[in-house]
């Protein structure tokens, strides 16, 4: 991974990872993690990739040493499914959720629902595959074959469907015609 490039880009970048620490009388407490650019040490880039990507119970939690102490770290689905409220705190207007499986809605509901309900001029756009794609956990190859291809495919047909609709806005714009709400589900 080439860190300066990532760093030298305009693009902005969130990384949600979700902490897992130690309370009294050996019970474990998680919380939600949002690194970006800007509160990431240098040549630590690697590093969050890999605490935000760790899979429990697939894997242990990713460990990471840092000024002495252990941390840590766990896909930040555990905290936080859906984390649309960094994109949208970086400044984001279109914020795309891919569902790979689950009720993305259920978990942090009330939460998501208020944060949303202040986040004015944001259009959520939610791509949802058409077909069953295995379970979450599942480990079986094919599965996650089948999986890919759909997710592929459910890509593609939304991005089609979402670059039309950015023209359709930008000619709107050039003839000053007032614009269509979005309602792209695929």
């Amino acid at each position: 991974m080439k860190e300066d490039v990532i760093r030298e880009s305009k693009t902005k970048f969130a990384f949600v990872a979700t902490e897992v620490y130690a309370q009294k009388e050996g019970f474990v407490g998680w919380r939600k993690k949002v690194f970006t650019k800007e509160n990431t040490a240098i040549g630590d880039l690697a590093k969050v990739i890999n605490a935000s990507s760790t899979f429990f119970p697939v894997s242990k939690p990713y460990k990471w040493t840092k000024d002495d102490q252990d941390l840590f770290y766990m896909d930040g689905g555990a905290a936080d499914n859906i984390p649309v409220a960094p994109a949208i705190e970086m400044g984001a207007t279109d914020v795309i959720v891919v569902n790979v499986g689950g009720d993305l809605l259920k978990r942090h509901g009330e939460e998501r629902s208020k944060f949303l309900e202040n986040s004015q001029g944001v259009r959520m756009f939610h791509v949802k595959p058409d077909q069953d794609i295995g379970g979450t956990f599942s480990l079986d190859p094919e599965t996650g074959r089948k999986g890919m291809e759909i997710g592929y495919a459910d890509g593609m047909k939304f991005f089609e469907r979402y670059m039309q609709l950015c023209m359709d806005e930008k000619a709107a714009a050039e003839i000053d015609e007032p614009c269509f709400e979005p309602q792209l589900s695929c």
